[in-house]
């Protein structure tokens, strides 16, 4: 009868000690599984952020390249207008130049007019 009950005994201690085991096989299995949902959750966001700054980086490059192009077409208007003003300078100048020379000759001629009305 004692062997009995201790037989009765190992065996309900085997059982429990299996369903712990099975308990903690399922734990495992369980904590593992969602591991890995959260591994693959975090893939996931991280790969959408990395889209996220692939796309702005894309729109920053294109704002920067059309910010450049507004920019050179700017500097070469400007480049542009400073050689029609150089130029304009230099047309007025000839312009001035002409109107002085005209207007020496026109000193002169007055000088000598004037000297001959006094003669």
């Amino acid at each position: 009868v004692k062997y009995a009950r201790e037989k009765i005994i190992n065996v309900n201690l085997r059982i429990e000690l299996d369903n712990t085991c099975n308990e903690l096989a399922r734990v495992r299995l369980k904590m593992t599984t969602d591991y890995f949902v959260q591994q693959n959750e975090l893939r996931v966001e991280t790969n959408g952020n990395i889209m996220l700054l692939q796309e702005t980086n894309e729109n920053h490059d294109l704002q920067i390249n059309n910010l450049s192009e507004i920019l050179n077409k700017k500097r070469r208007a400007l480049f542009q207008e400073r050689i029609d003003n150089t130029r304009r300078c230099e047309y007025q100048q000839n312009d001035l130049n002409l109107l002085q020379e005209s207007n020496d000759k026109l000193s002169t001629k007055l000088q000598v007019t004037k000297e001959q009305h006094e003669a």
